[in-house]
């Protein structure tokens, strides 16, 4: 009979340990599946719409971790939009910034 249990879980991933396998077994953990999802460094297996691994030895531990791939284009895009309103702020203080119209000059303006 094969048992598992979680070794060590985090908000991003888990170690399941497990025994009694038979090897090319496939060891699932229940969370919902997602192509992030990563076992033993590989991409995990969708079983069901969950996460699973197939496991090489009679016992051991699979190690299964989520990471989004696309997390480090988004700092960049992230990094780069906040350089150019930075950008853009220190252009307009040096050229003299916008006009700042007083509360008067705006309702006069008004028909």
């Amino acid at each position: 009979m094969c048992r598992a249990a979680v070794a060590h879980w985090s908000t991003n991933g888990a170690d399941v340990s497990y025994s009694g396998a038979t090897p090319g077994e496939v060891l699932v953990y229940t969370m919902n599946f997602d192509p992030n999802w990563d076992a033993k460094g590989q991409r995990a297996i969708d079983s069901d719409h969950v996460v699973a691994a197939r496991v090489d030895s009679a016992e051991g531990t699979v190690r299964v971790r989520y990471f989004p791939r696309t997390l480090a284009f988004g700092v960049v895009v992230f990094l780069l939009t906040v350089a150019a309103i930075a950008a853009d702020w220190g252009v307009r203080r040096r050229a003299g910034g916008p006009r700042r119209l007083k509360a008067r000059q705006v309702f006069s303006v008004l028909p």
